[in-house]
């Protein structure tokens, strides 16, 4: 009986998805961002790269917030601490669909996000000066576990300097403390 009942729902999403296209079942299977979605949030980040930098625009929040509609291309995404290749992209930006605690951001040259003078551009980062410079075991929060998206991510991290002139790539370092609890 419960393979039958598995068999209807899949059979379902696909009709649904055959009926009003992919993107209206996702919109259907997704949180609504205007209920609390505070049971739904999970641990977790992305790594984008592109070659169009958005910092002096005036809604810059709008592109980070939503990069996935912005010319960027995904790298990979994880809830733990990994390295990422972002090739020949000029540019980076980390962004959470729900939350994370970040340590740290080192770049494959070995220097560390806010150990320069790149201005830092970010949303959803309460206490990003938690995770400026090298790893310290103190980590903040990238967006909250107790607030919905109001883009495609609910929190951006990002600064000026390219990506290229640090060796292609970072490593974003995950916290082992709970910053998401005070």
């Amino acid at each position: 009986m419960v393979r039958i009942m598995r068999l209807v729902g899949i059979l379902c999403m696909v009709a649904l998805s055959a009926a009003c296209g992919i993107d209206t079942l996702i919109d259907k299977l997704g949180k609504d961002k205007g209920d609390d979605c505070s049971d739904e949030n999970h641990s977790g980040y992305q790594v984008w790269a592109g070659d169009t930098a958005y910092f002096s625009q005036s809604d810059i929040d709008n592109y980070y917030l939503n990069i996935n509609n912005h010319g960027y291309s995904l790298v990979g995404g994880s809830s733990v601490t990994q390295t990422f290749n972002t090739g020949t992209r000029k540019y980076y930006v980390i962004v959470a669909d729900d939350y994370s605690c970040l340590d740290a951001v080192r770049f494959a040259d070995g220097s560390y996000m806010g150990g320069g003078s790149a201005r830092i551009h970010s949303s959803g980062t309460p206490d990003y000066e938690k995770w400026q410079g090298a790893p310290d075991g103190v980590s903040g929060k990238l967006g909250s576990v107790d607030k919905c998206s109001s883009g495609t991510f609910q929190a951006y991290i990002t600064d000026e300097a390219t990506i290229v002139s640090r060796g292609g790539g970072l490593t974003v370092v995950i916290g082992e403390d709970d910053c998401q609890s005070d």
